[in-house]
């Protein structure tokens, strides 16, 4: 797998702009990424683009949650290391804790993979 971070944004719909301007160039091959907080910072416009994309954030935002449900994804393991995702996809250690700063700022990291075929 080819992965790479494209970009860091505010906003979910300044990360759909870089995504339709790289499949303009003509990378519609190519499968999306949005990294986030929580899904509350991300705001898709509609359901077309919430289906262009993965999205991994952290679960920390589970205030609602039963002790049960907490419980669940700490035994199933669920919830998903950020920083993990983004070191295991070549990212190096420095650049992995800059963007992790960024996504607790409440940005969202944009990263590409080439689709295999």
């Amino acid at each position: 797998m080819n992965h790479s971070v494209y970009g860091v944004y505010g906003t979910t719909q300044e990360a759909m702009d870089a995504i339709d301007k790289i499949k303009e160039r003509g990378f519609e091959d190519h499968v999306f990424t949005l990294i986030a907080r929580d899904e509350k910072s991300l705001d898709f416009k509609n359901d077309d683009q919430a289906m262009e994309v993965n999205v991994i954030t952290t679960l920390d935002d589970d205030k609602d949650d039963s002790f049960f449900q907490k419980a669940m994804r700490f035994f199933m393991d669920v919830e998903p290391q950020l920083d993990d995702h983004l070191k295991e996809n070549g990212v190096s250690e420095e650049k992995t804790n800059r963007y992790m700063d960024e996504i607790e700022a409440g940005k969202i990291v944009l990263m590409v993979e080439e689709k295999k075929e």
